[in-house]
C-alpha cells in the first residue's frame, strides 16, 4: 500500500505525457496525494495490523 500512490503518480505522468488524460493545472498533485493518503488511512481504519507500527 505504500508504493501504490507513487505507482499511480507514475502512471498519471506517463498517460499525461502521451496525451491520454486532461490537464489539471496546479491541483493534480494535491489530488494524487489525497487519493494516496485516503488509501493508507482506509487500511489504517479497517485493518491496522497490516501497517507497520511506529511505536
Amino acid at each position: 500500500m505504500y508504493v501504490v500512490p507513487k505507482a499511480l503518480e507514475s502512471l498519471w505522468l506517463t498517460a499525461r505525457g502521451h496525451g491520454l488524460v486532461f490537464r489539471v493545472g496546479n491541483w493534480g498533485e494535491g489530488v494524487l496525494a489525497g487519493v494516496g493518503m485516503g488509501m493508507v488511512m482506509t487500511i489504517y481504519q479497517n485493518d491496522p495490523q497490516h501497517l507497520s507500527g511506529l511505536d
